[in-house]
């Protein structure tokens, strides 16, 4: 019990960095809210593209910056999308560019996806003509 009463706290110069502050994060505000944008169409897929990783995968609502709302919408059109084939899925654009480098079957892989994509091209511009 002495030895508790003996000891002095330490005191706070202002050198500790537990004690720095931060400043509060910029509300990010949803894009379809901020737009009045009513629908989210599974066809314009430019403005799909801005939810997808390089991987393929759809991004999670904290690095969207989306409201649940249309996080939801989001995620079933872009599931639709890849249904059509109009986006690549993650099964797709399986290999990284680090991977890309040590797979043996690199090139009939990214024939194939380029296949998909060349498809996906004329598809769209014979809907245009």
């Amino acid at each position: 019990m002495e030895k508790n009463r003996n000891i002095k706290a330490k005191a706070n110069d202002g050198d500790d960095k537990t004690r720095r502050r931060s400043r509060p994060a910029k509300k990010r505000v949803c894009e379809y809210c901020q737009g009045h944008i009513a629908h989210v169409d599974y066809k314009d897929v430019d403005r799909l593209k801005k939810y997808i990783a390089e991987n393929g995968k759809i991004l999670p609502r904290r690095a969207s910056g989306l409201c649940a709302e249309h996080q939801r919408d989001i995620t079933t059109a872009i599931k639709r999308a890849r249904i059509m084939a109009l986006c690549l899925s993650a099964a797709n654009n399986k290999h990284t560019q680090k991977q890309r480098a040590y797979c043996p079957f690199f090139s009939e892989c990214d024939t194939a996806v380029r296949k998909t994509e060349h498809a996906v091209v004329q598809k769209n511009e014979k809907e245009n003509i």
